[in-house]
């Protein structure tokens, strides 16, 4: 899987990678590269590099995201998302558009 760097500020980097065959579906990691102190940070969906895959679609469209360690799921919207990382540590994220159900395996 490779990916591209959309957002890096203090000690946070969000790197993601879109679906080779299914537009609107992906993968994000959000890194703490901080090795003394955890990190709580919002990010909008432009800093988890959405915005670009909404621009045809209606302007604040949600998504899916399925912490893929944690199997927890949440809906990012326009108010963001909230992501408490540990020290040196990152958040894999799977997202897709939100009418949409996230498939098992990434398929």
């Amino acid at each position: 899987m490779t990916g591209h760097n959309v957002y890096e500020k203090d000690a946070v980097e969000v790197w993601h990678t879109s679906h080779r065959e299914t537009p609107g579906k992906g993968w994000i990691g959000v890194f703490n590269r901080n090795r003394k102190q955890p990190v709580s940070v919002t990010l909008s969906q432009k800093d988890l590099g959405l915005r670009q895959l909404v621009h045809s679609r209606k302007e604040k469209s949600p998504f899916k995201v399925k912490d893929i360690w944690e199997d927890a799921e949440a809906v990012i919207d326009d108010h963001g998302y909230s992501v408490d990382i540990p020290v040196d540590g990152v958040k894999f994220l799977q997202y897709q558009i939100a009418e949409e159900r996230i498939d098992e395996g990434g398929k």
